[in-house]
């Protein structure tokens, strides 16, 4: 209604509601037909989230450096596809906070990728002939993924954006540098420039309340930043997560994508703003019951399409900045 208001002329979207909020099935069902595609064109293919999959697609990029020429084939597919992220806009990119990647920024938009300048030691792609194995297989896994996206848009109508690195941690930053539907390599050298000037909530598992405290503790504000602490300082202010800080702070964290089609977990959420605060029991009692509702329809459709049924249910409770879990 203000919308309106103040722009009579104004088209809004309305997504379907269900169990009293939005019904993301459409949308859950649209990430699983990606995935499916994806599974049954690499070697191993992990669906993380929604919208989100990780690909091996190693033995198809040796593959691909068998069968096809580096120079003519290879490579100038790749380069029509991708950017390097060690590129001037690509460093650009990296700076903007995770609230301004999210959303989108004029730079991360720039579907242009020949316009790149800079990148590995600021050759950019002259380079190419100068590159070793690893360089080069990174390369040819580009190629793969840009007839990857292709596929997809071609069989199922949806656009998306990809980062090929040698781990999940990695790739994903990359994929967040360019987007609506490009691509982004990260090699080995671009590592250092790619990371000293990330915000620290652009690592995973970094944007919320962790994220908080370590900036708040260590009085940092990049992967960077944090990076160069000794770990002897780190362990004093986190005990159980100082290497794996410092890991995914390096980008030296390392997780095998593993080859699982379907997420772990089924969850279910949803958060109430200033005057939709929870302040009655009765309106506790109603949202967990309609939150309890949707959860249990996905997870009986789940038993049925794929013989499998949950063993565990947690219930967590947020009050303001707080977080406490309920078994």
């Amino acid at each position: 209604f203000e919308a309106r208001k103040h722009c009579p002329d104004i088209v809004l979207v309305q997504v379907p509601t269900a169990f009293g909020k939005a019904d993301l099935r459409i949308y859950k069902e649209a990430g699983d037909s990606v995935t499916s595609l994806l599974a049954r064109r690499v070697t191993a293919c992990e669906k993380r989230s929604v919208d989100e999959v990780a690909v091996d697609v190693t033995a198809e990029a040796d593959q691909l450096l068998r069968e096809h020429d580096w120079s003519t084939d290879i490579l100038p597919a790749a380069h029509r596809a991708s950017h390097l992220a060690d590129s001037d806009r690509s460093r650009t990119a990296a700076s903007f906070s995770r609230d301004q990647t999210r959303k989108g920024h004029a730079g991360q938009q720039d579907g242009d990728a020949h316009r790149d300048t800079g990148g590995v030691n600021n050759g950019g792609w002259e380079l190419a002939s100068c590159w070793g194995a690893t360089e080069r297989r990174l390369v040819a896994g580009a190629a793969v993924v840009a007839d990857l996206r292709s596929a997809i848009f071609t069989e199922l109508g949806f656009s998306c954006s990809g980062g090929i690195a040698e781990s999940k941690l990695l790739s994903k930053l990359g994929c967040g540098l360019h987007k609506p539907n490009q691509q982004t390599i990260v090699l080995p050298n671009a590592v250092a420039s790619l990371l000293c000037d990330l915000p620290l909530d652009r690592l995973p598992g970094l944007g919320g309340d962790l994220g908080a405290q370590v900036k708040e503790v260590l009085h940092v504000q990049t992967a960077s930043e944090l990076a160069r602490l000794p770990l002897q300082q780190v362990e004093a202010a986190f005990p159980r997560q100082a290497s794996y800080l410092l890991e995914l702070a390096g980008g030296r964290y390392f997780d095998p994508v593993q080859d699982r089609e379907l997420c772990k977990s089924l969850s279910n959420g949803k958060t109430f703003f200033g005057s939709n605060s929870l302040r009655s029991t009765i309106n506790c009692k109603r949202w967990l019951t309609e939150l309890a509702g949707e959860l249990h329809q996905r997870y009986t459709a789940d038993v049925a399409r794929h013989q499998r049924a949950p063993t565990r249910i947690s219930v967590n409770v947020g009050s303001g900045n707080a977080m406490g879990q309920v078994p």
